[in-house]
């Protein structure tokens, strides 16, 4: 929505058809039915209009010329989101390589490791009794 300011999809030049096939793209509804096609293009138009109210509401946005637009605040910081709170690099020290993995499917995950330490010890190597055996010894005064 921001990135290309969609925010009014009543618009006459919003190319809201490209912006349907780009949300369906490479997901399991990018061919489908007709009608399940014009179900999803008006309520992709319903919550664009949604969120342009709500944001109209809070101020993130303002109507120009009866057109939503971004504010002034809120297109700078929009605009300048990648150098403004990404990582700081120093001159003096170069930033550690990221050591993380990007996963993309459950197939992927690194093996479990094995614990490193037992998880329970025996207290004794006698037989042990079992819990039903206890549940009965105390509920009916079993002696076995």
């Amino acid at each position: 929505m921001h990135e290309h300011n969609l925010y009014d999809p009543q618009a006459p030049d919003m190319k809201l058809i490209p912006l349907i096939r780009s949300l369906r793209k490479g997901t399991q509804i990018e061919e489908c039915t007709p009608r399940f096609a014009r179900d999803f293009q008006n309520k992709t138009m319903e919550r664009i209009a949604y969120l342009t109210e709500d944001m109209l509401r809070k101020g993130i946005l303002m109507k120009e010329d009866n057109t939503p637009k971004k504010r002034p605040l809120f297109n700078d910081l929009w605009t300048h989101r990648h150098g403004r709170y990404g990582p700081r690099t120093s001159l003096s020290k170069p930033l550690p390589p990221v050591q993380s993995r990007d996963i993309y499917s459950i197939d992927n995950l690194p093996p479990d490791t094995p614990p490193k330490a037992p998880i329970a010890t025996m207290v004794t190597k006698a037989a042990q009794s079992s819990s039903s055996a206890l549940v009965s010894k105390i509920m009916f005064n079993d002696p076995a």
